[in-house]
């Protein structure tokens, strides 16, 4: 075996972290290419830095004996490295049919669980995935596809907090898949193949098969420039985050509602991420781009009769008694006192 320590673009956790190179790390293991990549690249840089590592691989309950077949991979993978490794199995169908989810949401859901979990009893501070630059510019592809404002185009995060206390990373997020391949063939390390992501049954899959191969095509390494992208969009959100921020102190008014007066001194692009925060705050779902657009519709309008249905079974209307507020009403079955449904 050829002893080469990480993939091109590889990111040190400690550099993604602010951490110590020795806190805990737990890798979500699938066996695939990807995730095999990874937990080499942290065993060489756990034997450096004297990094506590875990493995964690969760059985979906989907794919019969190729399921099984990827735990043994996994099981028998982690112990050449020497990395303790936990198999937990779950029914995800059964999961996804109790809470009407799909099986991707279901086994999302069920491994944020697992994982989280796993940290909070070895108290590990710290989850990688082996998300790589190819991910993000399918995503990134996938959300524009659907129509997504500049944080969906932000694409796949390289560092977020995870859970209580923990923090997920992604430290291939800068390795092209073919680099990752080419790691693997030079190590001489097998990884399993999921088959079901050579079929195009889902839009991500036709997008990675069919749409991808043309904008290589056209130009060089594309995944660079979703990742640089994604790099300036992220730093322009962040920074109409924390104007939004400082809006939604203004604008509130500590009981649950905004002044409309307030809101109107700021772009609308400040006003959206104020209504975000604000439904976040009095525990509603996250709004969709409709409804930010009625919001702020009957806001920059004055339209005090708007009536606008959100996420969660609220209203948000102007109060009667004070017009200018914008507030919410939970629970309420139909639009009354002849105010009109925007929404």
């Amino acid at each position: 075996m050829t002893h080469i320590a990480y993939p091109a673009g590889f990111v040190p956790p400690h550099r993604l972290t602010g951490l110590s190179p020795s806190t805990p790390i737990l890798i979500g293991f699938s066996g695939g290419a990807d995730s095999t990549a990874l937990l080499l690249a942290l065993a060489a840089y756990a034997a450096l830095h004297h990094t506590p590592l875990y493995a964690l691989h969760l059985h979906h309950g989907i794919r019969g004996t190729d399921a099984d077949r990827d735990a043994d991979f996994c099981r028998q993978t982690a112990q050449a490295a020497k990395i303790p490794f936990t198999l937990i199995h779950a029914d995800v169908p059964a999961y996804a049919k109790e809470h009407g989810l799909s099986l991707e949401t279901a086994g999302r859901e069920l491994r944020h669980d697992c994982f989280a979990a796993l940290m909070r009893e070895k108290e590990i501070p710290i989850l990688t995935l082996a998300h790589h630059a190819d991910d993000h510019m399918e995503t990134v592809l996938y959300r524009l596809l659907r129509g997504t404002g500049a944080k969906g185009l932000c694409g796949i995060p390289p560092v977020r907090p995870f859970s209580e206390s923990g923090v997920l990373i992604r430290p291939l997020l800068h390795c092209r898949k073919e680099d990752l391949l080419t790691y693997l063939e030079v190590r001489g390390q097998a990884y399993c193949t999921d088959i079901t992501n050579a079929e195009d049954d889902c839009d991500r899959n036709r997008i990675r098969h069919h749409l991808v191969p043309v904008l290589r095509t056209l130009s060089e390494h594309p995944e660079e420039r979703f990742l640089r992208l994604s790099d300036t969009l992220r730093e322009d959100c962040a920074a109409l985050d924390l104007l939004a921020a400082q809006a939604y102190r203004a604008a509130g008014t500590g009981n649950g509602a905004l002044s409309a007066t307030a809101l109107r001194e700021y772009p609308a692009a400040i006003r959206k991420r104020v209504y975000i925060i604000w439904l976040s705050d009095m525990g509603l779902p996250a709004p969709e781009a409709i409804h930010l657009h009625a919001l702020d519709q009957a806001v920059a309008a004055r339209n005090r009769t708007a009536r606008i249905a959100l996420p969660g079974r609220a209203f948000a209307l102007f109060d009667g008694s004070a017009p200018d507020l914008l507030i919410l009403q939970r629970n309420d079955p139909m639009p009354d006192n002849g105010r009109k449904s925007t929404v």
